[in-house]
């Protein structure tokens, strides 16, 4: 029976997220934030997730001899230090924010190192989206699961993002969530987010494993 990196990780996630909001939902309110807290363990996780996909990456490029992909590594490496709050540790504010620019609190320095990173970060997403953007769009055509899982990934990516500080953007709808709405908000944000650097280590594994395949140098699978 050959191995399946997309089953395995699929399946893991399924229980993962499973067991948190399980767990969460058990668990007092001091337990459920020290896991879910900024720089907690979920987010630790989740930036481990994306070094993991990055060494992963990193690893089939050299080993491949291909240089086309490097600023995916770079997009995959940053969303690891995003993931440990990079963004505003060494800052006034974080980076991201439109306010940084504009605020006198922060200094000429720091927003000239903001500017610079900001771009740099454009640059390289340029550049993923000229290496990667036809081939994934193909892929999905083709119903190819690499291609499907990063589709997925994204949009839980978009969906984590879209309920991140839900009640503050309830509040012009006159709409005011319950602390349990809010909490439950709170776990599923940080769930999702976990569970997307590791569909992308399924992505970039199953993604090897059919160049290896198509070009018919793939061992046997482990």
């Amino acid at each position: 029976m050959k191995f399946s990196p997309f089953v395995f990780i699929w399946s893991l996630v399924l229980v993962g997220f499973a067991i948190l909001v399980g767990v969460s939902s058990q668990v007092g309110p001091e337990t459920r934030a020290a896991i879910f807290k900024e720089s907690g363990l979920i987010e630790t996780m989740s930036a481990v997730g994306y070094f993991v996909a990055f060494g992963l990456l990193l690893f089939l490029l050299v080993k491949q001899k291909n240089p086309a992909g490097w600023s995916l590594c770079i997009m995959l490496l940053c969303f690891g230090f995003r993931e440990m709050d990079f963004d505003k540790r060494f800052t006034s504010m974080g980076i991201f924010k439109s306010r940084f620019y504009s605020s006198a609190e922060v200094l000429l320095p720091e927003k000239i190192m903001g500017l610079l990173i900001t771009v740099a970060l454009l640059v390289c997403l340029f550049f993923v989206i000229k290496t990667y953007f036809r081939p994934f769009l193909s892929g999905l055509k083709k119903l190819d699961p690499s291609a499907l899982t990063v589709f997925f990934a994204l949009g839980l990516m978009v969906f984590a993002k879209s309920i991140d500080g839900l009640p503050r953007k309830l509040k012009p709808l006159g709409i005011m969530p319950t602390d349990q709405i809010k909490e439950l908000a709170k776990v599923l944000e940080e769930s999702l987010e976990t569970a997307v650097p590791f569909l992308l280590i399924a992505a970039i594994w199953g993604a090897y494993r059919a160049v290896k395949a198509n070009s018919g140098n793939l061992d046997e699978p482990a």
